[in-house]
């Protein structure tokens, strides 16, 4: 049982110093808008086979057309949904529902297609951990 928590604690320990997304620090380039974080609200707790809703905060200097959120589970995918509840304010954000299939650990990628003037764009990819139940 020792031994079981002590790889548990290594596995968080390592998880936490690599699953930080790198964010570009340079200012956002005309029309760019840039993925910031993936957060499950505060009292979810995601299952597998229940849909659950996540946040997704953004950076954009103008209000941005979002078509689709795009989601890998740990590589698998793209999955793309709707987003709904835009905040267009500073440090926007959106949340989309999803639903994971099994239980378990998964790297959950985001981007998101939003389209600018007459063209659709990508943004930037950021991740997270989630535990499905």
């Amino acid at each position: 049982m020792k031994q079981i928590l002590i790889m548990l604690l290594i596995n968080y320990i390592l998880f936490s110093i690599f699953s930080c997304a790198t964010l570009p620090d340079e200012p956002l380039t005309k029309g760019e808008l840039r993925l910031i974080r993936i957060e499950i609200p505060e009292g979810e707790s995601p299952r597998a086979n229940l849909p659950f809703m996540v946040k997704v905060t953004f950076q954009s200097e103008e209000t941005p057309n979002i078509q689709k959120a795009c989601f890998y589970w740990s590589g698998d995918g793209p999955y793309c949904y709707r987003v709904s509840n835009i905040n267009h304010e500073p440090g926007g954000s959106f949340t989309v529902w999803l639903r994971g299939d099994r239980g378990g650990i998964y790297n959950l990628e985001c981007y998101v297609q939003y389209i600018y003037g007459n063209e659709l764009r990508s943004s930037n990819l950021i991740d997270t951990q989630i535990s499905l139940r």
